[in-house]
C-alpha cells in the first residue's frame, strides 16, 4: 500500500529525533542516514504533493547530502536544519488539508461602509484598553482597531507539544512541565542570578533569571507544578532556560505569569511595544480580534480566493493572530498579503483607466531625430530596447497620457531609451525632461545627453535644486 507524505516525513524524522536526543548524545550512533533519507524523499517526491512541498523536499535532500561522511559539528547543524525544514513542510501539508473557504455573504455598500467605519474606532474606546494604554500603543503607530488587526506577528512559537525534560533539544525553543525542586540566588563573580531547579523524573532543568525582583522569588515555591517554555541551552552539563515563559499549572495566570493561552498551541510573537510583555500584547490583540475580526471587508472575490486556495479575510485575520497550527498561520499571512496586493492592483487599474479618459498630447514625429541619433550611437539597440521603444511610441501617439514603468538592471540601457523617447517630444516642438533622484546621477545623465544631443543641433541644460542650478545651453532647448 502506498504511503502518504506525512507517514514518509515521520520515517525521516525518527532518526533525526534520535540523533538530537540528550544534547545529541546519540549523534555518533546514527549510521547510513543518507541512503535512507534519499530513498524516503524520492518516494515522497513521486507523490502528488501540494504546491511548494516538492521544493522543500528537494532542499531537504540537499541538506542531508553527504551527511554520513561529516564530523559531529556539521552533522548537528544538518540535523537542526532538517528538523526545522520538515516542520515547515508539515505545516504546508496541514494548511492544504484545511477545508475550502466558505463563500462570504454579499455586503451592501451601506453595510461595508458601516464595517469600515467600525474598524476606524480609536483604541481608547475599546473595552479593556482605555486612554492610557491607547496612548502607549499610539507610539508604535497603533491608534485604531484596524491598526491592531494588521499588526501581524513577526514569528510563531510552537508550544503545542510538551516534552519531557530529557527530550528537550538544545538550541530549540520548546515546552516542558515539571515540579519546582529548589529556588534560590547564586553568584557568578559579582553577578547575582536567581536559579530554580525543575524536575519531572526524567531529568532536571535549571531555570535562570539574570534580571529579577522580589516578586519572582515570591511567585514560586517548592512543589509547584509548572509549564515552562523557552530556548534550551546547556551549561555545566545541565539543560537550562534563561528568562522563560512560565505558567503555574495549579494557578493559571497568577500575577506576572504567562496565561493559559500562552501554552498548548502555536503562540504569536509580536514586535516590541514599549516595555509590554508579549503576553500583554497577545491579550490586547486577542480582545480586538474577538471583537472586530469578523467586521473586516474583503477585497478579493470569493471565486479568486477559492482558485488560489486562500482563506477568507475574517478567517485569515483570526488564524494570523490565533493560529490553530503552523501551516494555518502561514496560509493566513499569505491570504492577507494577497488581499492587500489585490486591492492595490485594483486601485492602480482604476487609476490607469481614469488616465486613459484624460486628454493628452498625441506625439507623431517623423523620426528624423531618432534616426540621426541611431546613426551616431556606437552600438545597436537590443531586442528588449527595440520592443520597449515600440511600446512607448504607440503610447505617445495615443491621445491620452502615457503611464509606463521601464524596469531593468544597471547598465541595461534604460537611459538611451529615455533619451530616444524625449527626442520624439522635442521633434514635435515640445520640451522634455529626464529626471533623476540625485544630483550626481542628474549630472551623469546630462553629460551623456549632451554628448549625443549636440551633434543633433540640440543644447541640453542641467537643472538642480542647488544654488547656481543651471548648466548648459539656453533654457528650453
Amino acid at each position: 500500500m502506498e504511503r502518504g507524505l506525512s507517514e514518509i516525513l515521520e520515517a525521516v524524522l525518527k532518526p533525526l529525533r534520535f540523533a538530537s536526543k540528550d544534547d545529541f548524545r546519540h549523534l555518533g550512533a546514527l549510521k547510513s542516514l543518507e541512503p535512507l533519507a534519499n530513498s524516503l524523499l524520492k518516494e515522497a517526491l513521486s507523490l502528488r504533493n501540494p504546491p511548494g512541498v516538492n521544493a522543500g523536499l528537494e532542499e531537504l535532500l540537499r541538506i542531508l547530502s553527504g551527511f554520513d561522511s561529516l564530523g559531529d559539528s556539521s552533522r548537528k547543524e544538518k540535523v537542526l536544519a532538517a528538523l526545522d525544514l520538515i516542520g515547515s513542510i508539515s505545516g504546508e501539508v496541514r494548511a492544504r488539508a484545511l477545508p475550502a473557504p466558505t463563500p462570504v455573504p454579499y455586503l451592501s455598500p451601506v453595510e461595508a461602509e458601516r464595517r469600515l467605519k467600525e474598524l476606524k474606532t480609536p483604541l481608547s474606546f475599546v473595552k479593556g484598553i482605555g486612554p492610557k494604554l491607547a496612548e502607549r500603543l499610539s507610539k508604535k503607530g497603533l491608534s485604531t482597531v484596524e491598526d491592531l488587526l494588521y499588526f501581524l506577528p513577526l514569528r510563531y512559537e510552537d508550544r503545542s507539544r510538551l516534552k519531557r525534560i530529557r527530550e528537550l533539544t538544545p538550541g530549540l525553543s520548546e515546552s516542558t512541565t515539571g515540579e519546582v525542586l529548589a529556588i534560590g540566588e547564586a553568584r557568578y563573580g559579582r553577578r547575582r542570578v536567581l536559579e530554580m531547579a525543575v524536575g519531572d523524573g526524567s531529568d532536571i532543568l535549571k531555570v535562570k533569571w539574570f534580571n529579577f525582583g522580589p516578586h519572582i522569588k515570591k511567585r514560586f515555591r517548592n512543589g509547584q507544578k509548572l509549564i515552562v517554555f523557552g530556548q534550551v541551552s546547556v551549561f555545566g552539563g545541565r539543560k537550562e532556560m534563561v528568562h522563560p515563559d512560565i505558567e503555574l499549572a495549579e494557578e493559571n495566570d497568577e500575577a506576572g505569569a504567562a496565561g493559559p493561552d500562552d501554552f498548548g498551541r502555536i503562540v504569536p510573537v509580536y514586535s516590541q511595544v514599549e516595555n509590554f510583555h508579549q503576553k500583554t500584547i497577545r491579550k490586547i490583540v486577542r480582545s480586538v480580534v474577538d471583537g472586530y475580526g469578523g467586521k473586516t471587508v474583503a477585497g478579493v472575490p470569493f471565486g479568486i480566493s477559492e482558485r488560489h486556495g486562500l482563506m477568507g479575510l475574517d478567517q485569515a485575520m483570526r488564524e494570523a493572530h490565533l493560529p490553530s497550527g503552523a501551516g494555518t498561520a502561514l496560509l493566513a499571512k499569505k491570504s492577507l498579503a494577497f488581499d492587500e496586493l489585490f486591492l492595490l492592483e485594483t486601485g492602480l487599474a482604476l487609476r490607469r483607466a481614469g488616465i486613459k479618459k484624460e486628454r493628452g498630447i498625441s506625439f507623431r514625429p517623423e523620426g528624423r531625430l531618432e534616426r540621426s541619433l541611431r546613426n551616431i550611437l556606437p552600438f545597436t539597440l537590443t531586442g528588449a530596447q527595440e520592443r520597449t521603444l515600440s511600446e512607448i511610441r504607440n503610447d505617445m501617439a495615443a491621445p491620452h497620457p502615457m503611464n509606463r514603468l521601464i524596469q531593468g538592471d544597471v547598465g541595461s540601457g534604460k537611459t538611451v531609451v529615455s533619451l530616444l523617447a524625449s527626442l520624439m517630444a522635442v521633434e514635435c516642438g515640445f520640451q522634455a525632461a529626464i529626471m533623476a533622484p540625485t544630483e550626481i546621477l542628474a549630472e551623469q545623465h546630462y553629460l551623456l545627453t549632451r554628448k549625443y544631443a549636440e551633434p543633433l543641433g540640440l543644447e541640453p541644460v542641467l537643472l538642480t535644486g542647488a544654488p547656481g542650478n543651471r548648466k548648459g545651453g539656453r533654457y528650453g532647448q
